[in-house]
């Protein structure tokens, strides 16, 4: 073969020149750009959600059973637990001969098998963690010298629209302020509608869950279903229904007054000496960092068009200049 190309010039050169065009195509193509390298944890996670269980709780009713579930089986090296209010997490350690995937799949049977698990937890969540799935690209710099809200407004609209750009999965709101519902009831219309505040209290409750419900196995992936009825802004508190002891139906704002607002406690977040917002902007799996970075880059030029003024839109700490 050696001899037979020495020979043919022709056909050594149409061959190195087929080389040199595949490599540049798998280069630009087929070659992920990102910032950081990717890499899995050995380790698998439980997370668990035990809605008004205290730390003692979540141990007791939570950590221990799933702790003995799983103890004795193969594969695993060491089990830590944590037990906060309101959850627990679970880091099960594999050992060098065990594929964490694999014994994810294996302990999940057991995990879904305690019955012991009070009525108030969600379904336990299992996960392999990675750092495969979203990675920072880029920030951009929302500011003005406006009331909060607003500015708020304007920054969730900016990210609203570069989560529309093609080639943008996802894009997250940073340093704004939680939000705050405040419901102060009547006593006078508590009394006229009799009603009590333990009834508010449960009205809200009941009515402002965002609840699993299972999942479904597809040929693209497991797709999560969830009950969603978790109110969130200040029309949603008011239009809870509520019964009272006659059987009338009013609504939370009949005898309550709702408001939103920010809590005391805020953020504090200033762009050249403006107060500011940030988006961040994140790429997941194959995802160019170069093409999100242009992707942004051109909105910020447009965005002086796009809003009033007195709003600027900043493009801040690029990683993908890094590549």
């Amino acid at each position: 073969m050696i001899a037979w190309f020495a020979r043919n010039h022709l056909a050594a050169n149409l061959m190195i020149c087929l080389i040199l065009v595949l490599g540049a195509h798998s280069v630009w193509k087929r070659t992920t750009l990102e910032v950081n390298p990717a890499f899995r944890f050995d380790e698998v996670q439980i997370s668990v959600v035990y809605r008004g269980g205290t730390p003692a709780d979540v141990e007791r009713a939570v950590v221990i059973p799933i702790e003995r579930a799983i103890e004795n089986f193969p594969g695993i090296a060491s089990i830590e637990s944590e037990a906060r209010a309101g959850s627990a997490n679970i880091e099960v350690k594999v050992d060098l001969l065990t594929d964490p995937e694999e014994l994810m799949e294996k302990i999940r049977p057991l995990i879904a098998g305690i019955t012991s698990l009070p009525p108030e937890t969600e379904p336990p969540q299992l996960e392999v963690p990675n750092t495969a799935r979203w990675h920072d690209v880029i920030k951009v710099a929302i500011t003005g010298n406006m009331d909060e809200a607003d500015l708020l407004k304007a920054a969730r609209r900016v990210r609203d629209d570069l989560r529309e750009l093609p080639g943008i999965s996802q894009a997250a709101l940073q340093g704004d302020s939680p939000i705050e519902i405040s419901i102060e009831a009547d006593p006078a219309r508590l009394r006229d509608f009799g009603l009590t505040y333990s009834d508010l209290a449960e009205a809200v409750r009941r009515s402002s869950l965002d609840l699993p419900a299972g999942q479904i196995q597809t040929d693209e992936g497991n797709l999560m279903i969830r009950s969603s009825g978790q109110a969130f802004t200040q029309e949603d508190f008011a239009n809870i229904p509520l019964v009272n002891n006659r059987g009338a139906i009013l609504k939370l704002g009949d005898v309550a007054n709702v408001t939103d607002g920010f809590e005391e406690s805020r953020k504090i977040l200033r762009f050249n000496g403006q107060p500011a917002l940030l988006v961040e902007v994140l790429r997941l799996n194959n995802e160019s960092a170069l093409e999100i970075a242009k992707e942004v880059k051109e909105y910020a030029a447009r965005a002086p068009q796009r809003f009033p003024n007195g709003i600027g839109v900043h493009i801040w700490d690029d990683s993908s200049i890094e590549l």
